[in-house]
């Protein structure tokens, strides 16, 4: 497990550049938003297990998650994830071997950025029919001491309409 935070620690900073970069702004741009010493950074990884549940539960509370990103292994068969539309549907995230889903967190910065073009993914675990549901989840935060505020970003991508719809 360490060796494979060490990778995901290596992983997800260079992931945050290309982030950036997609965004028209400096690979460093997202660096206000971490501690200066990477190995402060607020960076955790967790074993999730998802086990069937009784009737009438059918799973989690759909909710958006609280860090900058988490990036996800689903490491079984039966689809379990699911992400809302704007519409209020629900549609499967069926694992894929040797993938991984990155959701963006709630941190107002990304959304702030991107005129609220891009936001959290509000997403949901459903509870398997039989058996269990194993992911390795990464969740890569932001510094404690940060504010919105003092993240002062400026987009230099100009988003589509068709993008925004």
């Amino acid at each position: 497990m360490n060796e494979y935070y060490r990778h995901m620690k290596t992983l997800s900073i260079r992931f945050t550049k290309l982030v950036a970069e997609a965004l028209g702004l400096d690979e460093d741009a997202f660096e206000a938003l971490q501690e200066a010493d990477v190995a402060q950074r607020q960076l955790r990884c967790k074993l999730l297990r998802y086990s069937a549940c009784p009737p009438p539960t059918t799973g989690f509370v759909p909710h958006t998650d609280s860090n900058f990103l988490t990036y996800l292994i689903q490491a079984f068969e039966e689809p379990g994830l699911q992400f809302q539309t704007p519409s209020g549907d629900w549609y499967a995230a069926p694992p894929i071997p040797g993938t991984f889903i990155v959701l963006l967190g709630r941190v107002q910065v990304m959304e702030k950025v991107t005129h609220n073009l891009v936001k959290a993914p509000i997403h949901r675990v459903m509870s398997p029919t039989n058996g269990v549901h194993h992911c390795v989840g990464f969740f890569q935060g932001v510094s404690m001491d940060m504010r919105v505020v003092d993240a002062k970003f400026e987009c230099l991508l100009l988003l589509s309409a068709s993008f925004a719809s």
